[in-house]
């Protein structure tokens, strides 16, 4: 991903959290950026490839666990899974939270 397309993305990627998570959200812009693109460091190093499931990646580490998702017993192993794709696994770590009820995207 070049430099432009990964700053449009990471911008994107903060307008949508905002809108779902604005006490989360509440630093300066350039700090939500930043952490936002390391997020998409993780996702890609991870093999997380879609812009959607990038999106909900980043609000998993926003919201859950304050960045620390790939610390949470077993999380690291299940990615390095072959199957599901990696894309369908955030999707399943998203339909969890939406089952704990905490809402979500």
């Amino acid at each position: 991903m070049d430099l432009l397309t990964e700053d449009y993305l990471a911008r994107k990627i903060s307008v949508f959290l905002k809108k779902q998570l604005p006490d989360k959200c509440n630093q300066l812009d350039s700090v939500l950026l930043e952490s936002i693109k390391s997020y998409m460091k993780m996702a890609k190093e991870y093999g997380v490839g879609t812009e959607r499931s990038i999106a909900k990646w980043s609000y998993l580490l926003l919201l859950l666990t304050d960045g620390k998702l790939l610390d949470v017993n077993g999380v690291k192993d299940y990615l390095k899974q072959p199957y599901p794709s990696q894309d369908k696994k955030i999707g399943l770590f998203m339909d969890f939270r939406l089952i704990e009820g905490d809402g979500g995207p």
